[in-house]
């Protein structure tokens, strides 16, 4: 009589859209082989503030102006502003139209919105690079539709540990983003493990076999 370690084919436990505090629990006498952790919803609020503008003239009002800016960072658009609107007055001309800086922008989306049946439309702007336009002197817009939600990466550190003393830590960039680690972790019972998420939500998947010890009579050769 010998005793001998028997595995099952692997199998895959998947856990979706976990979030910063949930809990993973890893099964006794499981083999973890593989890890893949997918994060996303990794975007960042930086809505721009303060949308201003400066109007010449007087008289009874004429037309009425909608305005909106969103910021560009590391290649991805904020969500837009507050809407601004503008009453224009006989002989009235929009000068300048300003709003407060957002860390990090290299550049702006100023959106001039159309009223659509009572509906404003935002679909053509201007790119500006600093944080104030000059509408006389701006030139046509550019055809863009208004972003519905921000495009803006940010990074996110996603850890979390199995069993004694492993842990298992990553940085995710660029909004978003799935990494592989592999080792070796078998619990000789029933783990919680917590899960820390800095920002966004994460896909993991758990590759894994069942070990068990199993004895087998081997008949003795003659």
């Amino acid at each position: 009589m010998e005793i001998f370690e028997r595995r099952s084919p692997t199998y895959v436990q998947v856990v979706k859209g976990v979030e910063d505090g949930d809990t993973l629990v890893l099964g006794a006498n499981r083999v973890y082989s593989e890890i893949t952790v997918m994060v996303h919803g990794l975007y960042a609020d930086t809505t721009p503030t303060g949308l201003a503008a400066e109007v010449d003239g007087e008289g009874e009002v004429a037309a009425t102006h909608y305005f909106k800016v969103t910021a560009m960072i590391n290649d991805g658009e904020t969500m837009p502003s507050e809407e601004l609107e503008v009453e224009m007055l006989e002989d009235s001309t929009i000068e300048i139209i300003s709003w407060d800086a957002v860390e990090g922008a290299t550049g702006y989306f100023l959106y001039d919105g159309v009223d659509d049946e009572g509906t404003i439309v935002y679909e053509t702007a201007h790119f500006v690079e600093g944080t104030s336009i000059d509408i006389q002197q701006a030139g046509a817009p550019e055809e863009k539709v208004i972003p519905e939600e921000s495009t803006v990466p940010t990074d996110s550190e996603v850890a979390f540990g199995f069993g004694e003393g492993f842990i298992y830590s990553h940085t995710v960039e660029d909004g978003y983003a799935s990494t592989q680690h592999t080792s070796i972790v078998t619990p000789s019972e029933d783990v919680e493990v917590n899960v820390a998420i800095e920002v966004g939500s994460a896909d993991i998947m758990l590759r894994y076999y069942e070990s068990y010890l199993e004895p087998i009579y081997i008949p003795e050769v003659k």
